[in-house]
């Protein structure tokens, strides 16, 4: 129970993607995700069949494979066990389960890399990043509305550096009611800005540009179909007592699998820790 609590507790990305863990929970390694295209209304004309007017299907099939396996290992010597058997336990399990988040928040964000086909803020050959501006989050949001993207189910991840710098911009954008409501700060989500919900994680991508090289963070803005993700196996807890270390043996694994579903449905944002 502790290490689901833990784990949920420190997921940002895994929450704001296409979940499709009941697909994949009882057997199985893949799993084939149908992508519709989209369509044209056609008039209609008296007499004509509904043949006459069919469009060119080009429906695409994804394949969604559980490849990712987790562990995290621990060990709790006897005597350890003995002077604060709850707390050591609970610690390491605590320990388990954020190491589990970053690993599967981290790959989601490598997926969005490698795949969002809009990106803000690139470092040319010569140049590097610049700071972050107005126009790099209302181009971003401008870049989806343009590709018809669903304005619900969108959020914003960034760096912490990325969101000390939106807080720092002249004129208090990040604060105007133009850009945000008024909820309170819950679980990862710091606020609203253009109708989307805002995280911080420090799981962010990042890439490296520029000459001279500079390393930057791949703050996100992408709607929930960008991304497919499958939980095959939750995390869960396996320990046993070794006569032979005299301790403990503890485990926490997991299994799940991620993929890109939608390019144009996310916009990488690059900035820099200045």
């Amino acid at each position: 129970g502790m290490v689901v609590e833990f784990r949920e507790a420190n997921l940002v990305m895994a929450n704001l993607v296409n979940r499709r863990d009941e697909e994949v929970v009882n057997a199985g390694d893949t799993f084939y995700y149908p992508i519709t295209s989209k369509g044209t209304a056609v008039d209609y004309v008296a007499g004509y069949r509904l043949s006459d007017n069919l469009q060119v299907d080009t429906d695409n099939v994804i394949t969604l494979s559980i490849d990712q396996f987790k562990m995290h290992p621990f060990h709790i010597p006897w005597n350890v066990q003995d002077q604060v058997k709850y707390d050591t336990m609970a610690l390491n399990m605590r320990q388990a389960g954020e190491a589990i988040a970053r690993a599967i928040d981290s790959k989601v964000h490598a997926v969005a890399l490698a795949g969002f086909t809009q990106t803000k803020q690139n470092a040319s050959a010569t140049g590097l990043i610049g700071d972050l501006t107005r126009a790099h989050i209302t181009g971003a949001f401008t870049a989806l509305n343009t590709s018809d993207v669903p304005y619900t189910d969108r959020a914003w991840v960034f760096h912490p550096t990325a969101f000390n710098e939106i807080l720092n911009m002249t004129s208090d954008y990040f604060t105007s009611h133009d850009f945000v409501d008024n909820s309170p700060m819950v679980s990862g989500n710091i606020g609203t800005m253009l109708g989307a919900p805002v995280y911080i994680s420090t799981n962010v991508g990042t890439s490296t540009a520029g000459s001279p090289a500079e390393t930057s963070y791949a703050n996100l803005y992408f709607h929930r179909d960008a991304i497919a993700l499958a939980m095959q196996r939750q995390p869960e807890m396996e320990q046993q007592y070794d006569i032979d270390t005299q301790g403990i043996f503890g485990n926490v694994r997991t299994g799940y699998g991620c993929v890109l579903l939608r390019g144009d449905h996310g916009v990488v944002i690059n900035t820099v820790n200045d």
